[in-house]
């Protein structure tokens, strides 16, 4: 089994040290009887013996210069560290390939943490060729940045499929799932948006419904194969959510999020 000076089954200094003294006490021993020959070869020999017992003081010298025993301690933490870096890969390997096959491209702690803000949304409405859909509560978005508004109008003139769902004022779950007090902003900022999205609504590409019976869990917004998605709690405002990207309508994410969006699309009114 070779001699192993720095991993897990590291000699100590003083084995090393018992290793430099047997391995010097040959070449001596070597010398006493042979230097009185007149033999050339042994003196080269012992000679060559000599320059590596040499080598061997000198280094051995070095390791007490640099630290000895307290640089072993040194090499001791560097493995510890090494190793832990090793598990922490493993695992960001294994979090890395499980997103993968899950579909999940980004996330974030809030809405704000992936910078999907309206200028981004526009480029990826304009970029869309098959599909768009918007769903949340009130969509007050969509009364925020009339121009989102604009675009999908656009897009729904250009051929793409233009869904958009929001909750109906009288929802009975809106006071269900919300503070008293802010129930009636809410209601209010909803029919402003269904008036707004009405009066966009210029061809049967750019459909808007409106839940009534049933709550939304999630808000979507889906362009062809992104969809990204905030999940609706209770505790905290939507701003302060997670948010979470998927890509690929073939990924099991992607089509989670898509069958609630197409079941509560389903069972909505047209406005």
């Amino acid at each position: 089994m070779p001699f192993n000076f720095i991993g897990e089954n590291a000699l100590s200094p003083w084995q090393v040290r018992v290793i430099i003294g047997f391995i010097a006490t040959v070449p001596l021993v070597l010398a006493c009887t042979l230097f009185a020959t007149d033999s050339n070869f042994w003196r080269d020999l012992v000679k060559d013996f000599g320059v590596v017992i040499a080598g061997l003081l000198v280094v051995n010298l070095v390791w007490s210069i640099v630290g000895g025993e307290p640089l072993e301690n040194a090499i001791k933490v560097l493995r510890h560290e090494l190793q832990r870096t090793e598990v922490n890969l493993g695992r960001f390997s294994k979090l890395t390939s499980s997103a993968q096959a899950a579909g999940l491209l980004d996330v974030g702690g809030n809405s704000s943490a992936l910078q999907y803000q309206a200028d981004q949304l526009v480029q990826m409405i304009e970029h869309a060729k098959v599909r768009i859909c918007v769903c949340g509560l009130t969509l007050l978005l969509l009364q925020e940045n009339h121009n989102l508004v604009t675009v999908l109008r656009e897009a729904a003139n250009r051929g793409v499929l233009v869904q958009i769902l929001l909750a109906a004022h009288d929802n009975p779950w809106l006071a269900a799932s919300n503070e008293e007090a802010t129930l009636p902003g809410m209601t209010g900022v909803i029919s402003n948006t269904i008036r707004i999205l009405k009066e966009a609504a210029q061809n049967t590409q750019f459909q808007v419904r409106a839940l009534r019976k049933k709550t939304f869990t999630v808000s979507l917004l889906r362009f062809d194969e992104t969809i990204i998605a905030t999940p609706y709690l209770v505790s905290t405002m939507t701003a302060s959510s997670p948010r979470f990207v998927a890509s690929g309508s073939d990924t099991p994410l992607f089509k989670i999020w898509m069958r609630e969006f197409d079941y509560l699309f389903e069972v909505a009114e047209p406005v």
